[in-house]
């Protein structure tokens, strides 16, 4: 990745990368441009400790800074720029605009403390503010809305990736990092506009307002809604969010198959037969992998098994729909219907994401047969990869009818290297399960290499390096586990960020690991049976 960037285009600052699939396109957001790009660089410094994928990062940081665009008090970014002409559409979402691209920014700044990308990323989030407009009859922030882009007529969108449940995380997200309400009271406006769209009939939201059809997956369906309000719930304790998700969270269960231990879902359900998309997709996006994920994640924050049952379910549907190919496991696009000829390599259709999906189930549950169709996916990438003088490349996808491989040299998160770098930083012990555009709410553990029992941190020193302590790029531990009043010791959990902090720049010699497991704590709710590490000093 490093050897195909381009001087960033007009300013001449930073890096950036074209893409090959949208081409001749040089884009800046989360899914396909330089912010993505930036999170495989944040993935492969974290996992392997080498500084050049760090300053790798800085520099699409340092693009993206030069080409931002003043208005209301703030700064939007264009969705594509070239040496003769600029896109002016700046969209709002999270995949495609100013709150994916401040995120990254602000996880930059959580690395190397520098100010300028916080400053740059907290001027994303007031651009934001000033574009929102009231929903319900309501003024904004009691009820936000948002349109995708700033062109008349364009539409409001709902999902995590398009729409205003992305933007209610990232407002939540930043209220997290920085403790200011106000980006909180946007979170909740946004959450509770979202909210009043849940079908009373369905228990879902439909992927635009009023329109006909209830999309199952993560990027716009009703598994990735659940996943904003399990997260605002995890951070407010507000049991209206935790309903929210479980309304949803239902939907996507009614809707799922169970056939031989495994489960499948359609990519949209619409009993009018407008909108109903029978295809079962397998990838983050739309499919078993996203939803899997995003009920892992409901396991972690509610502990309710049911969860649980339903990602297994999924992997279990996943494994026995993952062919040999090439002295691996490849995952198509789509089973039954759809694109069921395209094997892509990528983090959000296809290879990358499926095993992403699989090596976190696999985590959790201690099963290895989840972690071996990982290995298998990891080892088909190996075999189709290719070369050039700059290092290692991938295709995009094969086209098994055709048997030809299409869009080589794809920089990006969405389709291409910087998300397989991250399935493969993974595997190789990176602490941060992220197979979408968006980390797990609670940090999941984590295995390196091998088939063998996860553990709760793989943290060296020098190794991984978080930066400031805060939920820049992790859920921090309890407050309350700080006040415990034993001198010149802290019990913090073992995969909060001062635990990983205190690796880093102490390692083992200065640490005594102990595992306590407690059954509940003095606030009533965050302890049950966590792994504790005591940090001497």
């Amino acid at each position: 990745m490093i050897g195909h960037h381009i001087r960033g285009p007009r300013t001449g600052m930073g890096w950036a990368w074209p893409s090959s699939i949208q081409a001749p396109q040089v884009n800046t957001d989360r899914d396909v441009g330089a912010a993505s790009v930036g999170m495989g660089f944040i993935a492969a410094y974290q996992t392997t400790g080498r500084r050049a994928y760090l300053q790798a990062a800085e520099h699409a940081a340092d693009w993206l800074i030069s080409v931002a665009e003043k208005a209301h008090g703030g700064l939007h970014w264009p969705n594509s720029v070239s040496s003769r002409d600029v896109d002016q559409t700046s969209y709002t979402s999270f995949d495609d605009g100013a709150m994916g691209i401040a995120d990254f920014l602000y996880r930059i700044y959580a690395i190397d403390h520098r100010r300028a990308y916080l400053r740059a990323a907290e001027d994303g989030l007031r651009w934001e503010e000033a574009v929102a407009r009231g929903a319900d009859r309501r003024s904004c922030p009691a009820a936000c809305s948002w349109q995708w882009d700033q062109y008349p007529g364009d539409g409001t969108y709902t999902g995590m990736g398009m729409g205003i449940s992305g933007i209610a995380y990232t407002f939540d997200l930043f209220a997290q990092r920085t403790g200011n309400t106000r980006y909180q009271r946007y979170a909740e406006g946004a959450a509770r506009y979202v909210e009043s769209l849940i079908s009373r009939r369905y228990d879902a939201v439909p992927e635009q307002p009023g329109q006909p059809g209830w999309d199952t997956g993560y990027l716009s369906g009703s598994a990735g809604d659940a996943f904003m309000f399990l997260s605002l719930y995890h951070h407010t304790r507000n049991q209206r969010w935790l309903r929210d998700a479980v309304r949803l969270l239902g939907f996507v269960e009614k809707t799922g198959h169970v056939a031989k231990g495994g489960e499948s879902w359609p990519i949209e359900f619409d009993p009018s037969g407008r909108q109903n998309n029978n295809a079962i997709a397998l990838g983050t996006e739309e499919g078993n992998a996203g939803i899997g994920w995003v009920m892992l994640n409901a396991y972690e924050v509610t502990g309710r098994t049911g969860y649980l049952a339903v990602a297994v379910r999924a992997g279990n549907y996943l494994v026995s729909h993952l062919p040999r190919m090439r002295r691996g496991r490849a995952c198509a696009e789509d089973i039954g219907s759809g694109n069921t000829a395209l094997f892509h390599t990528s983090l959000d259709n296809s290879a990358s994401g499926c095993g992403f999906f699989l090596h976190d189930l696999s985590v959790v549950t201690g099963t290895g047969t989840y972690q071996a169709a990982a290995r298998n996916l990891a080892e088909w990438l190996n075999a189709t990869s290719r070369t050039d003088k700059h290092g290692i490349l991938w295709y995009d996808y094969l086209n098994t009818r055709t048997r030809q491989w299409r869009s080589p040299r794809e920089m990006s998160w969405h389709w291409g290297q910087a998300g397989i770098i991250a399935f493969l930083s993974r595997l190789s012990g990176w602490a941060v399960s992220m197979p979408v555009e968006q980390q797990s709410i609670v940090p999941l553990p984590v295995r390196s290499g091998g088939n063998g029992p996860a553990r709760t941190s793989s943290v060296q020193p020098g190794r991984l390096d978080i930066g400031r302590l805060s939920t820049a790029s992790l859920v921090s531990p309890p407050v309350a586990c700080f006040k415990v009043p034993i001198p010149r010791m802290v019990l913090v959990r073992a995969d909060s960020p001062l635990a990983r902090v205190c690796f880093m720049r102490y390692g083992s010699p200065d640490v005594i690991m102990t595992v306590a497991w407690w059954m509940l704590s003095p606030s009533g709710h965050w302890c049950w049976y966590l792994p504790w590490v005591s940090l001497k000093g």
